[in-house]
């Protein structure tokens, strides 16, 4: 074999950065699918509905993956931690999809961008990571590309605004206690066990709102089956491969996702001042690519 060929045959996994800017790709897509869905469901049925719904039957397609273990795979020491990420869930996923049906899939979302700054904050506090310098002007870059699409000062603070932060706030302690979870769960246990215990709080305000769908809302609902997951998935995914701090940042790749859901199914536009900001943001996301990579390299 030439030196050529050798060197065009696979060294061995991936970096690790690679790995997780695949399955944030992936989380990004399910979330886009996830929140163009509920807010076409929610044109017809009561929001809290929906979100009920949404763990309902992602609870359901997660179902037959505790069949071949017979129940083993769900034995746990971390139950109390369970039962708290899924109303902390439950609260990130509530406040986002009645938002989302105040305004457009992407302005929701470049909101939702705080979280990545909530989340590093907190894994320096708690979970005491490190947070180099280039991962740190990585998120303040991301940041100021979300305040070019906010434009504070010009667009109005609302109960839509307020109502994304929560969220982000929210979301934020999800993932630090998901990374909390992954010292000693494994990925498809955390993911089952925050759908399972969501399922619960879900109901009580679905309940007071409660009305069976129609048929034409089938094929959503069947869709929404589908996609509730990606978004949790992939990022549990990601975040069992590296710290939050190196995650985080590719979580701004839901903007354009949102985006692009948002313009096929509701034919909502970005004006450019968001572009701009979501090139800041992508900016940011590339740079901390360059970095990691070179970092690994340099390690090997």
């Amino acid at each position: 074999m030439s030196a050529d060929e050798r060197g065009a045959q696979p060294t061995g996994r991936q970096p690790a950065v690679l790995r997780v800017a695949f399955w944030m790709i992936v989380g990004a897509c399910g979330y886009a699918a996830m929140i163009a869905v509920t807010k076409r469901l929610s044109m017809e049925m009561d929001v809290y509905m929906v979100v009920f719904l949404r763990y309902f039957l992602a609870l359901v397609v997660m179902t037959p993956w505790l069949l071949p273990s017979r129940g083993t795979a769900l034995r746990t020491e971390r139950l109390g931690l369970h039962i708290w990420r899924a109303l902390l869930m439950v609260v990130h996923g509530g406040t986002l999809m009645v938002a989302v049906m105040l305004i457009p899939l992407a302005e929701a979302t470049s909101l939702i961008f705080t979280s990545p700054l909530f989340a590093t904050i907190l894994a320096a506090l708690f979970l005491r990571e490190t947070v180099g310098p280039h991962r740190i002007l990585a998120l303040v870059f991301g940041f100021i590309g979300v305040l070019v699409i906010l434009r504070p000062g010009i667009v109005a603070f609302n109960l839509a605004s307020g109502l994304m932060l929560i969220s982000a706030l929210s979301g934020a302690c999800v993932v630090i206690t998901g990374k909390v979870l992954l010292r000693t769960e494994g990925s498809e246990q955390t993911v089952f066990y925050l759908t399972l215990f969501a399922v619960p709080f879900a109901l009580l305000p679905a309940l007071y709102f409660w009305e069976w769908p129609s048929l034409d809302m089938l094929p959503w609902l069947a869709a929404l089956a589908v996609v509730a997951n990606g978004y949790i998935y992939g990022l549990t995914r990601a975040l069992k491969i590296a710290e939050t701090s190196l995650v985080m940042p590719f979580d701004f790749l839901r903007m354009p996702a949102a985006a692009v859901a948002g313009f096929i199914l509701f034919a909502e536009t970005i004006d450019p001042w968001s572009w701009v900001g979501a090139a800041i943001v992508f900016g940011a996301t590339i740079y901390i690519t360059q970095r990691e990579m070179r970092a690994a390299g340099s390690s090997r």
